[in-house]
């Protein structure tokens, strides 16, 4: 878990602002944020404020929430792990037959009946 930084305060409408602690590392919007003992709070919305110390809007998971988070309250994330490239290459399971200019199946050339001898 990294940390996000500390609640600055929750508004009416349930959504939680908290003063982020290093401006160079901004989490992706959507990533779950929790407390210290990892109960869920909520969802990162949005970044708002100066570039040099910008804020975080979390809106809060449910009603419930807003009762136990307070101003001071330190707000951690987990980073999403990076996506594993596919590898490329020689790719596996059945030939597709009839899909080159010559034609096949219903949008190729005209299929035509074996000649007679």
């Amino acid at each position: 878990m990294r940390r996000l930084g500390e609640v600055v305060r929750v508004v009416k409408n349930q959504y939680i602002v908290v003063k982020l602690d290093d401006p160079d590392r901004i989490p992706k919007l959507g990533v779950k944020v929790y407390d210290e003992f990892r109960r869920l709070i909520g969802k990162l919305l949005d970044i708002i404020g100066p570039v040099t110390s910008p804020y975080a809007v979390v809106k809060a998971a449910d009603k419930t929430i807003a009762e136990y988070v307070k101003p001071g309250l330190v707000a951690y994330y987990i980073a999403p792990r990076p996506r594993r490239e596919k590898k490329r290459g020689k790719k596996s399971g059945k030939k597709r037959e009839g899909r080159g200019k010559s034609g096949g199946g219903r949008r190729g050339r005209r299929q035509t009946r074996p000649r007679k001898k």
